[in-house]
């Protein structure tokens, strides 16, 4: 939020409201057509002169916590964020960690820096991944760019990145506002290969078979024979997960490509897991 004071004008003049939320993303601007100085009477709920303070609480803030990784599979880990039902995946390599999703706010980018660096000090984060733009899975992307990771994306998001970068933190600074860095960003079509003799991985862009967006990434670990998707296929219905519309679109391109994981991951949705029998059937468990 910003306002705007014409020189020497106590009252401002304009205001402009940017809202970043999953899935939500919109612009405001309101211009002032009248203003007064009268001041308000005392408010009758002002606080009283004297008053005892509540006691502290003993409870963790959640949004503070510094999440532990669980392996999917070998140089596969999932860093579950279960109080915003989002999963980071980082994928180890020889040289470097590879990071897929970053989900709301700079904060959480932190904090999955943070377990990152907890987990393996001293390598450092090469590569940074999203599958698609919105909000849930690049809100903590700045924290991935203040750590000198290169962003690799479809060629629609270059622009996106850069903006990401430029956002102004001025109430609360996040690292990449008190070191700015320009991002480095690397694009592909259709798909990335990244390898090394101890692991690989293929960005696949899904595009719009997505039914959510014309650029929509996929990740596929022919190794450990792992696909990693955000949000196409399942969903908690009652504590069980149940296939949405996308996931028949999902099963059919996964034959039509002749990739037959034996596992599913997926970063939304209760943090939803399949593991896939055979091609065609599935079995899920959380």
């Amino acid at each position: 939020m910003a306002f705007e004071y014409p020189e020497g004008d106590p009252v401002p003049s304009s205001m402009a409201m940017a809202l970043y939320s999953r899935d939500s993303n919109w612009r405001l601007t309101q211009r002032r057509v009248s203003s007064s100085t009268r001041v308000n009477p005392e408010s009758p709920l002002s606080a009283p002169r004297v008053f005892e303070a509540a006691p502290a609480t003993e409870e963790d803030d959640t949004l503070a916590a510094v999440p532990d990784p669980t392996p999917v599979a070998d140089g596969i880990w999932s860093f579950d964020l279960t109080d915003i039902d989002s999963r980071t995946l980082v994928a180890e390599f020889g040289k470097g960690l590879a990071v897929i999703e970053t989900a709301v706010g700079s904060k959480n980018g932190e904090r999955i820096v943070d377990a990152i660096h907890r987990r393996w000090p001293g390598k450092p984060i090469r590569w940074a991944f999203f599958s698609h733009y919105h909000p849930h899975y690049t809100g903590g992307l700045r924290a991935l760019i203040a750590e000198g990771a290169t962003v690799v994306t479809t060629p629609g998001n270059p622009a996106f990145v850069r903006e990401v970068a430029s956002r102004h933190f001025g109430l609360e600074p996040d690292r990449l506002a008190r070191q700015p860095v320009t991002p480095k960003i690397e694009t592909f079509e259709d798909r990335y290969p990244l390898s090394d003799p101890t692991n690989q991985m293929i960005a696949i862009d899904y595009g719009k078979r997505s039914q959510h967006t014309d650029e929509f990434v996929l990740f596929w670990f022919p190794r450990q024979r792992v696909l990693f998707e955000t949000e196409q296929g399942w969903s908690s219905d009652h504590g069980a997960l149940r296939a949405g519309r996308r996931a028949k679109s999902l099963l059919a391109w996964l034959d039509e490509q002749k990739l037959d994981p034996d596992r599913i991951v997926q970063s939304v949705g209760r943090c939803a897991t399949t593991r896939r029998a055979s091609r065609g059937r599935s079995s899920i468990h959380w």
